[in-house]
């Protein structure tokens, strides 16, 4: 009889683990627990507890046997739902958990609830249920303590099927590790997949042989490409035509060597047929057991390649307008004494493109008999007075004239520190305005020799203009 007993316990338990194994997740395998054995084990309520040794928590997740109006009225006394609510770990209860031990616990039910349940309330529910006996068992997964379950009966009901519950509870916690195992790599996945959805870098491998063992599935979002679309096809299939040469020498030189790594860009084409530029980081992981391959990150960089377009345009705009206003720009760290100019400045004093310049630098450039006053004007404006001034250059043994302006930066206690400004070669007008003042002097002397004067009158302003020597044949002084 005992002998046949036994085989109707292991038939028993092996049916019930094979349901357990195949159900979702653990709140269901947490259900199926309770009720199973409440329909082995009549006249008990049964309340499965999860256990966080971490946190010292424990929390009801389920209570199979109590009738809806109990629970109800259990509900109404205690003022909350006893489902879903966590307590605290007492040492005493945690000792019997580890043991994995079918108990009897010999105290009453306020007790056994700690000080987190009233008192009142439990001694009410133990009426209610008309409580006879309380057992526990925990079940252990080698060194985690997972879950408890609590046996409540009533009726007079005893339960002695130790050995049958001890072996349940042994093969339920390794189902139950099994599924926390793979909702921790589901969540871990996951979050890998959110991770990986809303960043910019697609991942992918390719192998030695040139054929893509894995993308990543931002690829649709970036490119339009389903990865079973591309995997086990050629990896450079989507290489423009005139960039594949050159990108399968860099695949080449990334193959020479374990480990090493190369960043390059290149035409990639989407799946409308579209072409898009990337950024593209190849790493030789061949070694690696889980990649082997060559590891893949890259990213559209349409916007930046735009961006970029941009600013060479602008520079190129720049350097064009400088260059035909022959306007030069320059930048002084003041306390590094690093002066920055740009290519025309360069070209206005005569100095080689790129030659390291300081302040003193800039002096030297300067015609001898202009330094005294320039250092003058530029001492002045390190005191916040204006800096617009015009001097002369010897440039290749020849005079040479510009106009530098300049905006001063000061720190909040008054110190400068940095500057900015431009040098203009204003050389032709020089020339232009010393002609000019040639030519009035020979008109005036030509006009005195010949006593000789000339003059104009604005007819809608009434402005009269004279020569000099009007101002000499009338007798009446120049600011007459």
């Amino acid at each position: 009889i005992s002998l046949q007993k036994s085989e109707e316990n292991l038939n028993v338990l092996n049916k019930l683990i094979s349901e357990m194994l195949v159900l979702p997740d653990l709140k269901s395998i947490y259900k199926f627990i309770a009720e199973s054995l409440q329909k082995r084990y009549t006249d008990t309520v049964i309340a499965f507890i999860s256990i966080d040794e971490l946190k010292n928590k424990i929390r009801v997740e389920f209570i199979s046997g109590l009738k809806s109006g109990l629970i109800s009225k259990i509900i109404k006394i205690s003022g909350f739902n006893l489902v879903g609510k966590e307590y605290t770990l007492i040492p005493k209860f945690n000792k019997y958990f580890r043991s994995g031990d079918f108990v009897e616990f010999n105290g009453d039910l306020t007790e056994y609830s700690s000080k987190e349940f009233p008192a009142l309330a439990a001694r009410t529910i133990e009426k209610l249920i008309g409580l006879h006996k309380m057992y526990t068992i925990g079940i252990n997964k080698e060194e985690d303590l997972l879950a408890a379950i609590q046996f409540f009966t009533f009726n007079e009901k005893v339960i002695s099927d130790k050995s049958f519950i001890e072996s349940f509870a042994q093969q339920a916690g390794l189902v139950i590790q099994k599924k926390i195992t793979e909702e921790k790599l589901q969540q871990n996945e996951a979050k890998h997949s959110s991770m990986i959805s809303n960043i910019s870098d697609v991942i992918g491998i390719i192998g030695a042989d040139g054929l893509m063992k894995y993308k990543s599935s931002n690829i649709e979002k970036w490119f339009g490409w389903q990865p079973q679309d591309l995997i086990g096809t050629d990896g450079f299939s989507n290489v423009h035509s005139d960039d594949l040469e050159r990108i399968q020498k860099k695949f080449s030189t990334v193959l020479e060597k374990e480990n090493s790594s190369l960043t390059f860009e290149f035409r990639y084409k989407c799946k409308d047929g579209s072409y898009k530029p990337i950024e593209l980081t190849a790493k030789n992981l061949n070694s690696d057991p889980i990649i082997n391959g060559v590891l893949l990150n890259y990213k559209d960089i349409t916007e930046r390649k735009l961006s970029e377009e941009k600013l060479q345009k602008n520079q190129y705009y720049l350097l064009k307008a400088q260059e035909i206003g022959s306007i030069g720009t320059w930048e002084l760290d003041i306390q590094k004494n690093s002066l920055k100019w740009t290519d025309e400045n360069y070209k206005i004093f005569g100095v080689p493109l790129g030659t390291e310049m300081t302040y003193e630098r800039f002096l030297n450039c300067i015609h001898p008999d202009d330094r005294g006053f320039v250092n003058e004007k530029w001492s002045a404006g390190l005191r916040n007075e204006p800096y617009d001034i015009e001097h002369r250059l010897i440039v290749d043994d020849k005079v040479k004239w510009v106009r530098e302006k300049a905006d001063i930066e000061f720190d909040s206690e008054g110190k400068p520190i940095m500057a900015i400004g431009f040098a203009q070669d204003i050389t032709d007008r020089k020339k232009a305005e010393t002609q000019l003042q040639r030519m009035q002097k020979l008109l005036d002397d030509t006009n005195s020799l010949a006593h000789v004067g000339g003059w104009e009158i604005d007819i809608e302003t009434q402005d009269l203009t004279w020569t000099k020597e009007v101002f000499t044949i009338h007798e009446v002084d120049d600011d007459f």
